[in-house]
């Protein structure tokens, strides 16, 4: 391996939901949410990332495998479990922090539900009485 490929990465994307990927200088280690399997692709010859070389280069793999993990200690990065969706978990945190911030919104949608409610149980009673009479 040339001393050029074992630069530290150049950075380190989130694709879409869980899927995280490292980049050296042409080669690209993704872990897909798909099957949980890492795969290796060539940037300089596949930059659609359609061919996965970790079988080709198994070396390469494992030498990729073992940088990403140094320095996920070393910046703190951890697994996530399998299932994790960050839209769903966004979503979560929406709804937390909007009922939190602004409980009052619905509070104030129940109050003059109520009223409502109230006010057409007056008017059947005060038609029912004027019916009868």
């Amino acid at each position: 391996m040339k001393a050029k490929e074992l630069e530290l990465f150049r950075f380190i994307r989130w694709d879409q939901d869980v899927s995280s990927s490292a980049v050296w200088t042409q080669y690209c280690l993704t872990e897909p949410y798909g099957d949980g399997e890492w795969h290796l692709y060539d940037l300089a010859v596949d930059p659609g990332e359609t061919t996965d070389l970790g079988q080709a280069r198994p070396e390469l793999l494992q030498e990729m495998l073992k940088e990403y993990d140094s320095y996920g200690d070393k910046v703190g990065l951890y697994d996530l479990e399998p299932g994790y969706s960050a839209q769903r978990q966004l979503a979560i945190n929406l709804i937390q922090k909007t009922a939190i911030n602004y409980w009052y919104v619905p509070a104030s949608f129940f109050l003059l539900l109520a009223a409502l409610m109230y006010g057409l149980v007056r008017l059947a009673i005060t038609l029912g009485k004027r019916l009868r009479a």
